[in-house]
């Protein structure tokens, strides 16, 4: 049941994830130390893999952390990393698409439910506390009513949960697309190893004469 509570909280509080601001890329035009650069600065530090942290309710939320230190949890941030028609740009947009749906199934499911429990707290009011008698056949037919709209929540409840899993997947694969589209965006080749910055001298070990 928290695990079930978790899933529809995090469903609700999807836009309030943190958002990253890319620094502007270099156009294929631009010098090729220039591209290598912004790749080694825009790369994500985990390589082609994206990385999970716990986030509420022990749900993992997945995000990718890029060597500039930015972490990305929302995969929209990346698009002006990547080409409008990529891989990375067509996942991103689904998962946003597939979150949204399940935002809109949430808020119907928690206000079905918040109808089930007005009508059987109002129930209430058609019970005699003062005597044998119980609720009065207004009572009854709310109580009945309040269980059957309870139930009808279930419906949206269901769907969201399921638009929310589907929408983790669109959102790790697009981040998970993400290096390779980087790399076709900055016109480098597969092949292009970036320079590694040359060692300190206070690491190399003494020569003895």
């Amino acid at each position: 049941m928290r695990n079930l509570l978790g899933l529809v909280l995090a469903g609700l509080m999807t836009g309030c994830v943190a958002h990253a601001v890319l620094p502007l890329v270099p156009t294929r035009g631009a010098p090729l130390a220039e591209r290598q650069q912004a790749f080694k600065e825009l790369a994500p530090v985990t390589g082609s893999e994206a990385a999970q942290q716990a986030w509420g309710w022990g749900r993992p939320q997945d995000f990718v952390l890029l060597s500039n230190g930015l972490r990305v949890m929302d995969a929209t941030d990346l698009l002006p990393a990547v080409d409008p028609g990529s891989p990375t740009a067509t996942f991103a947009k689904a998962a946003t698409d597939r979150f949204e749906r399940a935002r809109i199934a949430h808020g119907i499911g928690a206000g079905l439910g918040a109808v089930a429990v007005g009508l059987m707290f109002g129930s209430l009011a058609f019970t005699d506390t003062h005597s044998n008698a119980g609720p009065s056949n207004t009572g009854l037919g709310m109580v009945f009513a309040g269980a059957g709209v309870g139930f009808l929540a279930l419906i949206p409840m269901i769907i969201g949960l399921v638009q929310q899993a589907d929408a983790a997947v669109e959102q790790r694969s697009a981040f998970l697309m993400y290096p390779k589209d980087l790399r076709k965006r900055l016109a480098l080749d597969e092949e292009v190893v970036l320079p590694a910055a040359p060692p300190s001298p206070n690491l190399l070990p003494q020569i003895s004469p």
